[in-house]
């Protein structure tokens, strides 16, 4: 029977060890696929906020429209100076509105891509501890209590 135990303590070893590394391999290869959805999230998020702002600038169109028609139908002429200062003031609005939308799409894309690039800085690190795991466990087999030298010191 003792012939076999530094036989076992090596395959628990190794198969401790191989579980480390595995581990932390997997837990990389989780990170980097955490953070492909991360990246597919943020640009559907600024393809959201795309979206929201060219319907802010349809909608600021037909305000704009449906002004000068109830400005030409009171009897305002296009050009006095009331009508077109009153035209500017809801093209700028709207176009305001549009830039909001889309700064606020931005930030939030780039907030999820950051998310993103931490999340595979993660999966590294889990990656690397996982390899110094392993090490530790292989180096931790060899030096507890000296099986591999009394077995060949059996010889």
């Amino acid at each position: 029977m003792a012939f076999w135990l530094p036989f076992l303590a090596a395959a628990s070893t190794a198969v401790s060890a191989y579980g480390s590394y595995k581990a932390g391999k997997d837990a990389d290869e989780a990170s980097r696929d955490a953070a492909r959805n991360q990246e597919w999230n943020a640009g559907k998020t600024m393809e959201g906020a795309m979206m929201r702002a060219n319907e802010q600038k349809r909608a600021t169109a037909r305000m704009l429209s449906d002004a000068q028609a109830i400005q030409a139908g009171s009897g305002f002429s296009a050009s006095d100076p009331t009508s077109l200062r009153r035209v500017a003031e809801l093209s700028g609005e709207g176009k305001y509105n549009e830039l909001a939308i889309l700064y606020e799409g931005t930030a939030q894309a780039e907030a999820i891509r950051r998310d993103a690039k931490l999340t595979r800085q993660e999966g590294r690190a889990q990656r690397t501890s996982g390899y110094l795991r392993a090490g530790s466990t292989v180096l931790g087999g060899f030096g507890s209590g000296g099986s591999f030298t009394n077995f060949a010191k059996s010889f």
